[in-house]
Formats: structure tokens, sequence, C-alpha cells
């Protein structure tokens, strides 16, 4: 039987973000699951205002740089004055200020939670910062797991607990698609922001092989706008601008989600890939890189279709092999939401979570 622990979630960043939405998925669930949630968040920040809204404990701090003391002092002081089971942060300026305020205060269990896959700077640091102040380490996925014990960090002190999707709210049934993308052709896309590691000019670089057999296809890449000059002159190049819509950055991405007959994901650095598990949500059949912690999510052929990294060829021939078979593309979709849906819920992470957090106090 488990106890009431009261517990702070520490992140410092004050945009809008997947580890913020997660933060904030995890404060809901953990409370829903009857326990004492406080956040604590960069000054202004949207996760803070979304939180105070949800009635959830919010308390601001500036944390622009690992390095504040005055921080560090003030966030002593509220360790001591609240005396938390369980602090699990999110973000390095977060955890750095966080860890070292909770050494000098009532020594709460300590949690990091690391979704990058990076290597650390050095072996001393990846000690300091990973075990010997921390309790335990949330990795996302096993690749995420892997760089933290290829710089030092003990095997047995890592936790695999992937990110999560509120299914209820990636729920096909309840979403219209997106009107622009009603042409009648198929549709083929993919979500991410405009970095080179989330692979939009492989995606780019399939379109004309996928149109010498679909010419009536449209694609669309969420998360890249007219702005991203060198994507844009990319599609430029290739001859394909007038195909594809750059949507950018959307606050809601179901309906273009839903829109899409296939979703490409061809992101050649992830740590775990929460736009491949909305996609998935949405019941999209997937093309996904084989790397990083995609291998934690997919089955190839079972749940979606993976492809060699950096391969805009295995992109096309994977996109067209799902619109020639349209049953067989619609039971990958079927599977993907059932995968998302068995592993990557809220309640099955909060959960998993939730253990953790009991085990260590």
């Amino acid at each position: 039987m488990t106890r009431e622990m009261k517990v702070l979630l520490a992140t410092s960043s004050a945009g809008w973000s997947g580890g913020q939405h997660q933060v904030y998925l995890l404060a809901k669930g953990l409370r829903e699951r009857g326990n004492a949630v406080s956040v604590v968040t960069s000054n202004d920040s949207e996760l803070g205002k979304r939180l105070a809204a949800e009635s959830i404990d919010v308390h601001s701090f500036r944390m622009n740089k690992e390095a504040d003391v005055l921080t560090m002092i003030k966030m002593t002081s509220f360790l001591k004055r609240n005396g938390f089971d369980i602090i699990n942060v999110h973000r390095p300026t977060a955890h750095t200020i966080a860890m070292v305020a909770n050494i000098l205060s009532s020594r709460s269990r300590f949690i990091v939670t690391r979704r990058v896959p990076y290597g650390i700077p050095s072996r001393i640091s990846a000690k300091i910062k990973y075990e010997w102040f921390v309790d335990r380490v949330i990795a996302i996925s096993n690749d995420v797991r892997q760089s933290l014990v290829k710089t030092g960090v003990r095997e047995g002190h890592i936790e695999v607990i992937p990110d999560a999707i509120d299914t209820g709210y990636y729920d096909p049934a309840r979403i219209v698609p997106a009107p622009e993308l009603g042409g009648g052709g198929p549709v083929i896309g993919t979500v991410g922001n405009a970095n080179k590691q989330k692979g939009h000019s492989y995606f780019l670089s399939a379109i004309p092989a996928i149109l010498k057999r679909y010419p009536g296809a449209l694609f669309v890449d969420v998360g890249v706008n007219d702005n991203d000059r060198e994507l844009v002159e990319r599609a430029d190049s290739l001859g394909v601008r007038d195909k594809i819509i750059f949507a950018g950055f959307q606050k809601d991405v179901r309906p273009y989600l839903k829109a899409m007959d296939v979703f490409v994901f061809p992101s050649v650095v992830e740590g775990l890939g929460t736009s491949l598990l909305e996609a998935m949500a949405m019941q999209k059949p997937v093309v996904v890189s084989r790397t990083g912690g995609m291998v934690d999510i997919i089955s190839h052929d079972k749940n979606g279709i993976f492809v060699r990294p950096g391969s805009p060829e295995d992109i096309a021939e994977a996109v067209c092999g799902l619109l020639d078979d349209v049953p067989h593309a619609l039971e990958l979709g079927r599977q993907a939401r059932n995968s998302v849906e068995e592993g990557f819920s809220v309640e099955v992470v909060t959960q998993k979570t939730e253990e953790l957090f009991q085990s260590v106090l």
C-alpha cells in the first residue's frame, strides 16, 4: 500500500516545450493519485500559468543560469520551509539550483529526469550530477540510459520510464482534419521543430520519389515555417515547393495529424520522440528512423515501419508501400494506438513514476 507523498517537480524553461508538457502531465497525474504536488518553474513561465489554472501549487524563481547563487539561497529557504519527500528535476538549470539547495537544506530524496541522449562533458560531472547527490535517475529511453552509462553513471542507478501521452486528448474520433489539407490526394506529414537533428531535409528529399508514384499527394511540415530559409530553399531546389505546406508552430497539432495518411518521423537524434507518440495515439501509420528512443517504441511492420536514418530513399519506399496497401496501413495505425495506450499513457507512466518515488523513501 502506497502512502501520500509530498512531491516537488522542478523545471527551468519559460517557454512551452515537450519537456514542459511532461511536467504538466506528471503534476496532474500524481495529484490525481492522491499526492501533494508542488511545482517550481521559471518566472512568468507558460507551464506555471497552465498549472495555476489547474489549481496546482506553483512557485516561480529566476532560473536563467545554473550558477545563480541568489536563487540557490532562495530555493534553500523554500525547501527548508516545505520539507518535501521527493524532489524531481527536469532541466539542467533547475537540476543544479535545486541540487545545491537540497544539499544545503533538509535533504529530500532527489531524482533527476533526463530526456536527451547526449554525453555529459566529463565523468566527474556525471558522478556529481547523476550519482553523488542523486537517489535515482529517470531516463526516458534505453538510448538515454546508455548515454549516461557511457559517461560513468552506474546502470543500476538508472530507471527507464518513458514520457507520457494523454490518450484522451489525442483521440482521433474527436478531431476534425485541418481544412487546408483536404485536397483529395494522400497527405504525408511530419511534426518537429526546425533543428537539423529532426531530419526535415530527409523528409523533403523523399518527396520527388513519392510524387512520381502519387502525383496528387500533398505534404505538410508542422514546426517549419516560411522563415526557415534553408528548408524552404531546399524545397525550391527539389521543385516541390508547391506540394508542401510549411505550417509552422501549431499549438494544437491534432487536426494536422488527423489529416495525414502517413506520418514520417525522420529524426536522426531523439531521446524518445513525443511527436511520434502523438501521431501513433492519433492512429496514424508511421515511418520512423531506426535510431535513438524510437527503437523502444516501434516493432517493425507491427506498429510502424523502420527506415535507415538519413535515407530519403527508404522514406519514399516506405511511404509508397503504405499508400499502396491501405488495409495494412490502417492496421498499423490501430496497433500504433494500442501501443501508446498500453505503454505510454499518462496513467501508466504516472504509476511507474510514483512507484519509483516510493521505492527511495
